[in-house]
């Protein structure tokens, strides 16, 4: 999980939580391996081997570079000791509840399949060696994430996949403010979703019908004023302050959440100018050959038909304010919002549609 520039952790009365390293192999491959652990983790209550757990852990390290999310190791703070992992992991379900049966979800949108409506949600979860059950460390590290995905993510709420039989789990969750919310099967298994309502910190929240929009007259957005769009990656969200027929299609603008690692395709733009200007966070920015790296205050300038991309590259989930002007490109981000959930073809169609131009991978 990505922490705040100027820390290297979370911390609780009785705990640290940091990122997850590969000195801690040992430790995870243990706790892998104990079946009072995996029988609520895994179809069968399989153990893992040490190859699996080196596994499981390189894909924990890629998810904080691709997604900002991921368990963070948990430790005692009296002694040092490794006790257990506690994060946000990225999570995937089925948008549309099926008339037979439960919704489908995904540990990972890399197991998702293509031509399925989905929606991309945060799992909160937990797993601590046995050693420590039942001294209440457990909740105090969900609670620490909980505040965090609050405070720093901005999330509106977060998800626990519990199974039916993990009494412990289930009290953590409820006692933390986690309520029951129906099934999903993950892995041929049958989970209990606990949603964790999250207070958006400040989130931007649709606010248009108390605005009077008139590009005539002029008018003003508040702060934590816009139509908010929840983009696909956890944590990425966008508050659409200024949109083309507001504003005679003269300009559309937006503030975009990006947490570290988020980054654009490497595009181009038939009919809009676009101007990125960096609030918070450390942006790289490429614009044709040139690549600069900027950060609060740095304003970078998109001529139309001119490829360029960005990636979010500091330590801390940045913010940029984007505009387009004319507003037409702007009108592919206005057209999320009415079109959720999106799949490939459908956003493809989109872009066709606002004359955005992919020239391939973003190369930063």
């Amino acid at each position: 999980m990505t922490l705040a520039h100027g820390t290297d952790r979370l911390e609780s009365a009785r705990l640290v939580l940091r990122r997850i390293t590969p000195d801690d192999l040992p430790f995870f491959a243990r706790l892998h391996a104990l079946p009072e652990v995996t029988q609520y983790l895994y179809p069968g209550g399989r153990t893992r081997s040490p190859e699996e757990s080196a596994a499981w852990l390189q894909a924990v390290l890629e998810s904080y570079e691709q997604l900002g999310v991921g368990f963070l190791a948990v430790r005692r703070k009296e002694d040092g000791a490794l006790i257990g992992r506690c994060g946000l992991m990225d999570l995937v379900v089925e948008s549309a509840a099926p008339e037979h049966g439960i919704r489908r979800g995904w540990f990972g949108r890399e197991q998702a399949p293509a031509g399925v409506a989905l929606t991309f949600e945060c799992e909160l979860g937990y797993t601590f060696d046995p050693a420590v059950w039942g001294q209440g460390f457990a909740t105090e590290a969900a609670r620490c994430v909980r505040d965090y995905a609050r405070d720093v993510l901005r999330l509106s709420y977060a998800i626990s996949a519990i199974l039916p039989q993990n009494a412990r789990s289930r009290r953590v969750a409820e006692r933390s403010g986690a309520r029951a919310a129906g099934q999903m099967e993950v892995v041929g298994l049958a989970w209990d979703r606990y949603v964790w309502p999250l207070d958006t910190g400040g989130a931007p929240q649709p606010q248009g019908r108390d605005i009077n929009m008139d590009a005539t007259k002029g008018f003003v957005v508040p702060a934590g004023g816009g139509k908010h769009l929840d983009m696909a990656a956890p944590g990425r969200f966008a508050a659409l302050k200024l949109v083309g027929h507001e504003t005679n299609e003269s300009i559309m603008l937006f503030e975009e959440t990006v947490p570290v690692g988020t980054k654009s395709l490497f595009h181009l733009h038939r009919d809009s100018d676009e101007v990125a200007w960096v609030l918070a966070g450390e942006i790289t920015f490429k614009i044709g050959d040139e690549v600069t790296v900027g950060g609060p205050g740095t304003c970078a300038f998109f001529p139309r038909n001119v490829p360029h991309a960005w990636k979010s590259t500091g330590r801390e989930t940045g913010r940029v304010l984007f505009m387009y002007a004319p507003a037409a490109a702007g009108g592919y981000v206005e057209e999320l919002l009415n079109h959720r959930p999106i799949n490939d073809d459908e956003r493809n169609q989109l872009r066709d549609r606002y004359h955005w131009e992919v020239v391939g991978p973003n190369p930063l």
